[in-house]
């Protein structure tokens, strides 16, 4: 669920495997190697993938054998705005009437929202969806940071009603801030803003 931090969706899959008792993986993969995963191909739900990892080791000079297991939690790709982690002082919510959507509010010069734990290895762009019927005040532009609002630049580009931001090659994971800038004004609001997708 794109609005669960990775840690939290790690502690929710250990419980519910914790019912399970021993899990026995019907396709094992070897040590290293690759793994491309295709479920979700030709499918509309979201979803995720869940990787569990475990070794144990035979025990030695008397000694139970010990294991070890770790989780990896691949997200839907496409989040829902309201979704955010954190945000500037000032950015709100609204539903949208006409759609029932929930859409960002507030977007002026120099505030901010940002999702954790967000995985960019692979990504060359950013879409920002914004609401039909508004136009952006010409010369607003969205910027991408790492790690905070004034963190690193991996990319900037004017707001349109789908902003397709280019970023700069990132790898592992970064709490994602999206920065709005006014290069005219201080008071205009950028629109309302509905989803973001990775890509």
């Amino acid at each position: 669920h794109p609005g669960i931090t990775q840690e939290e969706a790690e502690g929710i899959v250990q419980y519910i495997l914790s019912f399970a008792g021993a899990v026995h993986a019907e396709n094992s993969r070897p040590l290293t190697g690759t793994f491309t995963p295709d479920a979700h191909v030709g499918r509309e739900e979201k979803g995720a993938y869940i990787f569990q990892a475990t070794y144990s080791d035979a025990g030695a000079n008397g000694m139970p054998s010990r294991s070890a297991t770790a989780t990896k939690v691949l997200r839907y790709p496409h989040l829902e705005a309201e979704d955010y982690a954190g945000a500037a002082k000032g950015i709100l919510t609204k539903k949208d009437t006409r759609t029932g959507d929930i859409l960002l509010t507030g977007l002026l010069h120099g505030r901010y929202f940002s999702y954790k734990n967000i995985d960019l290895t692979g990504i060359n762009e950013v879409t920002l969806g914004f609401s039909e019927g508004r136009s952006a005040p010409e010369g607003m532009f969205v910027e991408i940071r790492l790690e905070s609002p004034t963190g690193q630049l991996i990319g900037r580009e004017k707001i349109s009603g789908k902003t397709i931001v280019s970023v700069a090659e990132t790898n592992g994971l970064s709490e994602v801030f999206f920065v709005f800038v006014d290069e005219q004004e201080k008071d205009r609001e950028a629109g309302l803003l509905d989803w973001v997708s990775f890509r």
